[in-house]
């Protein structure tokens, strides 16, 4: 799946919110400018940042039949569905998506398939489901359904799998995340990390033919940063890190591991905490 489209619509963020948080989770020590990184649903802005963050490794991939494997030098190219990677298990230290989710037909499948791919974790950018989103889709603010994207794509791309038809604007919580990813790596704790920003998608409101929407934009600004400040959950789109489990990492107390690091139950544990009834 692919969200790439003009540069304009690619660049609507006028912010570093995307740059500033790979920047911070290297200064935290979670990732490294000599890691391999494999971007899905990537473009030209994907592109950008990682260059300018000074990384080698990476390879941007979409499913965007438009490409002729050059767009993004000196990095590489893949055609790939975000949803069935045709990578190995453990093949790169991280994989991200950047405002890619959102187009495929399900953004949980993708998640999951861009953990089984990574060795350390992964890092994704998505809108947020809260109340100033749902203000704004009120009021004509927000899209439901992404149809600016398929405008600036000529009709024919970037939409739901990159296709014709506007994708729904799936938002998520960070709740909903936690509960995809635990479901499927039950055995232990789950490191996730949630930074939350307001942005605000200025050139999708000024390529609008109605300009009360860029104009309610204008005026809740001060507003909607107040919220954000005070709350940072009440911002709009927010960014996840989410590191992979591993053979060596915790367990809860009611798993077994083995020196191969093969889960089971932890017999004792649970014979202590229930008994045989009849």
């Amino acid at each position: 799946m692919s969200n790439q489209t003009p540069l304009a619509l690619r660049r609507s963020f006028e912010d570093d919110f995307y740059g500033s948080t790979i920047q911070k989770l290297i200064s935290q020590g979670k990732i490294s400018t000599s890691d391999s990184v494999l971007v899905t649903a990537g473009g030209t802005r994907d592109k950008e940042t990682w260059q300018n963050c000074g990384f080698q490794n990476v390879t941007i991939s979409n499913l965007d039949d438009r490409m002729v494997g050059n767009e993004f030098a000196p990095f590489q190219w893949s055609f790939q569905d975000a949803e069935k990677l045709t990578l190995g298990d453990n093949s790169v230290d991280f994989v991200c998506i950047h405002n890619g989710l959102h187009h495929c037909g399900c953004p949980q499948a993708a998640i999951l398939e861009m953990l089984r791919v990574a060795r350390k974790g992964i890092l994704l950018f998505e809108p947020y489901d809260n109340l100033v989103t749902r203000i704004g889709m009120r009021f004509g603010v927000s899209q439901k359904f992404e149809t600016a994207a398929v405008f600036y794509s000529g009709y024919t791309h970037g939409g739901l799998r990159n296709g014709p038809v506007a994708n729904y604007v799936y938002r998520f919580t960070k709740w909903e995340l936690e509960k995809t990813v635990s479901t499927a790596y039950p055995e232990g704790p789950i490191e996730f990390q949630f930074i939350h920003a307001l942005r605000v998608p200025w050139e999708q409101l000024k390529g609008r033919r109605s300009k009360l929407p860029f104009y309610l934009a204008c005026l809740s600004i001060p507003f909607l940063r107040l919220a954000n400040w005070l709350i940072p959950e009440q911002g709009n789109c927010f960014a996840a890190y989410i590191a992979k489990r591993t053979d060596h990492s915790p367990v809860w107390p009611w798993v077994a591991r083995s020196a191969s690091g093969t889960c089971s139950a932890n017999q004792e544990w649970l014979s202590k905490k229930y008994q045989k009834i009849g």
